[in-house]
């Protein structure tokens, strides 16, 4: 039997990392790639593949770029394998080692898989995860880049003949250079700033003196995707170790003595997420990657409350994406806007006056002086600094505190 192998390459790498609402890519910019393998009997590995499916098997994703500041962290195996180990059977990830064999095809193939060619690159495991998993969403930009065959003699294998195919495909390689990662969607994020004359805040003011994320909605389903039964088990491992890295706290009674989780971002996805067609993981996304997704996320919505005694609206909430601006406030119309005193010391706050309040106070401004001061590893490197005090009037906090 004569062996050879056909390889067509074509890389595709977006030269920006484009990042919105409503389209947009999800991760950095890396060139890499899925490998497949069809279920065969001339190949070993494709005879492995047979045991689990007549279909096909996944066997990961490798890239050899790394774009990124990140550095692997202590808990990157267990949260990988809390992700995989439910869901591998949904794409066919199987391990064929003999110990994973018995276990049902799982998981030491798949956990060194992830450190070898994620982990090693700075891949997040979230993000590689769904560099494995989103195959609904995924599709632009990766090409054909490697096909391997067999060529055979059907008269010297006793084989049936394969009609009009001179060689059977046993394994393809599939390249990711740059992709949409959810359909389009108009949505928005909602924050609550921590402040002393609105129930919300004061409990916010709980868990942090920066900010706290109340979760993503949306109005917009262009799916015909039903929920499925282990949608809240999945969003539930996604969201129970992370929800702490972006403020996304439950202020429900028995959440609170759980730390803060998890009810309430259940309810929250089951209303605005799975209901509108959205799987745990792109759900779990809009929350949670505020590393690459900025352009695209306006300011749509301020809550704010006036104080005659400084004669200013203080906000206590915004939400950022597309949709008409609404300003939702009391009787200081025409006054300025200022944020509540944030952070450690709380003895300054950040004033904007009213003709710049949408064009200042963006979510990249929202991003730098608000999120990133409290949660650095969940920012780009550009965004990680302290209050941007050159560019706002600053006034005392006095009687705000």
């Amino acid at each position: 039997m004569a062996s050879f192998k056909l390889v067509f390459t074509f890389l595709f790498a977006s030269s920006c990392a484009l990042v919105v609402l409503g389209s947009y890519n999800l991760m950095p910019n890396r060139i890499g790639y899925l490998t497949f393998v069809l279920p065969s009997y001339f190949e070993l590995i494709g005879r492995r593949c047979n045991d689990f499916s007549r279909y096909f098997c996944m066997q990961g994703y490798t890239t050899v770029q790394n774009n990124t500041a990140r550095t692997p962290q202590g808990n990157d195996l267990s949260r990988f394998m809390r992700l995989i180990r439910n869901s591998y059977r949904d794409i066919n990830f199987f391990s064929f080692q003999p110990d994973d064999i018995r276990n049902g095809g799982c998981c030491e193939f798949q956990l060194e898989t992830y450190r070898m060619f994620g982990q090693a690159y700075g891949m997040a495991p979230v993000e590689y995860y769904l560099k494995l998993f989103d195959l609904r969403n995924q599709t632009e930009g990766r090409d054909l880049i490697h096909v391997k065959v067999n060529s055979f003699s059907c008269v010297k294998t006793g084989r049936p003949p394969l009609p009009q195919v001179p060689s059977a495909i046993s394994s393809a390689l599939i390249v990711l250079g740059s992709y949409r990662s959810v359909p389009n969607r108009l949505g928005y994020l909602r924050f609550i700033l921590p402040s002393y004359f609105e129930e919300f805040g004061r409990q916010c003011n709980q868990f942090s003196r920066y900010f706290c994320t109340m979760g993503y909605k949306t109005v917009h389903n262009n799916t015909d995707r039903t929920p499925h039964e282990k949608d809240l088990i999945r969003f539930r491992t996604l969201i129970n170790k992370s929800f702490r890295n972006i403020n996304f706290f439950s202020f429900h009674i028995n959440d609170i003595g759980n730390g803060g989780c998890c009810d309430f971002q259940l309810e929250t996805y089951i209303k605005y997420g799975q209901a509108f067609g959205m799987p745990p993981a792109e759900y779990y996304l809009e929350l949670i990657d505020f590393r690459n997704r900025t352009e695209g996320r306006e300011l749509i919505y301020v809550k704010s409350w006036y104080d005659p005694d400084i004669c200013m609206n203080v906000i206590s909430q915004v939400s950022f994406g597309i949709g008409i601006f609404r300003d939702f406030g009391g009787r200081g119309r025409g006054k300025p806007y200022v944020l509540p005193p944030l952070g450690p010391t709380g003895e300054e706050v950040i004033v904007f006056e009213v003709a710049e309040l949408r064009r200042k106070l963006t979510f990249s401004w929202f991003l730098r002086n608000i999120i990133c001061p409290e949660k650095p590893e969940v920012c780009s490197p550009e965004f990680q600094n302290v209050f941007d005090v050159n560019s706002m009037r600053l006034v005392r906090a006095l009687n705000l505190s």
